[in-house]
């Protein structure tokens, strides 16, 4: 039996896709190259290595650029990866720069470094508006108001909690640019921000158990309502992921020291998912259309 493609079909693998794979190869193994001898030359100088690092990212931006605006969204897919990795070469740079050549304090070079990559991938991102441009600005912006939140010496868990939250608010307010459609992608922003400011909550519950249960739950909720409501299947996913989280966390502490207390969320919890099943097969019935009568008798043929 002949299982093949039909005659005339095209193939399902594009030249664009091959090439794409051949361009990411090649930038994967110079990139490697000069990662594997920089690390092997222990005798190498502050500014030989700002010098190599600076080489890459600007390799990889004029790579980006040669590609141009071709029309082929595999290759303006290649742009943004190499546009994307060179951020990241960007930053490592300015670390270099700032925390040996001019010997800041981790926390400002920190700074410095973060602000400087930030206007890096801001420019980028304004030249090419796709979600790996985006990504690596919001990155950098969220990384350099983190870093200012931090203490400068951790004691314990509580050190965290308002670095933690400082994270939960940037997720936020991109969730909501994302979502007011201020930024583009769309999309991109609003699941973004969705999943920073749900990891941000679950990181809470070390430092702070109540307030991480209570900024879970109210996340979630609306993660789930603006997903139904945005008919973004990924949104409103994190938002039940969640939801499930909360209540299995919070119930488990609850009950933790208690066998009533057990098998009062056993109770409660099976009254409720019945009642939610309920109520889907109400709405069910309702829905369901009516059976059609008999239809009518045809009418009388002429007569002549």
């Amino acid at each position: 039996m002949n299982v093949g493609h039909p005659a005339g079909a095209s193939f399902p693998v594009r030249k664009e896709t091959f090439v794409e794979v051949i361009g990411y190869v090649g930038a994967a193994a110079a990139v490697a190259g000069a990662v594997t001898w920089f690390t092997r030359r222990t005798d190498l100088s502050d500014a030989a290595a700002l010098s190599i690092t600076l080489v890459v990212s600007a390799v990889l931006v004029v790579a980006g650029s040669a590609i141009g605006d071709y029309p082929s969204d595999a290759y303006q897919r290649m742009r943004s990866v190499l546009w994307f990795a060179s951020v990241e070469s960007f930053a490592f740079a300015s670390g270099i720069f700032l925390s040996n050549i001019v010997d800041l304090g981790p926390k400002s070079a920190v700074t410095l470094s973060g602000v400087i990559s930030a206007a890096f991938a801001a420019v980028l991102w304004l030249l090419v508006r796709r979600s790996l441009q985006q990504i690596a600005f919001f990155l950098t912006v969220v990384g350099t108001i983190t870093a200012l939140a931090t203490p400068s010496s951790i004691v314990s868990t509580s050190d965290l909690n308002d670095p933690l939250i400082v994270l939960w608010l940037c997720g936020v307010a991109w969730f909501v640019a994302g979502t007011a459609e201020i930024v583009r992608p769309h999309r991109t922003a609003r699941v973004l921000g969705a999943v920073v400011a749900l990891i941000a909550t679950l990181e809470m519950f070390a430092p702070s158990f109540s307030l991480a249960l209570t900024l879970t739950g109210l996340t979630s909720l609306v993660l789930l309502v603006v997903g139904d409501w945005k008919g973004d299947r990924a949104v409103a996913g994190l938002g039940i992921v969640g939801i499930l989280i909360a209540a299995a966390v919070g119930v488990g502490r609850a009950a933790v020291d208690s066998n009533g207390a057990a098998v009062a969320a056993i109770v409660v919890g099976l009254l409720l998912l019945g009642g939610a099943i309920g109520a889907i097969r109400m709405d069910g019935s309702r829905d369901v259309p009516s059976m059609p009568g008999e239809p009518p008798a045809p009418p009388p043929p002429p007569a002549y």
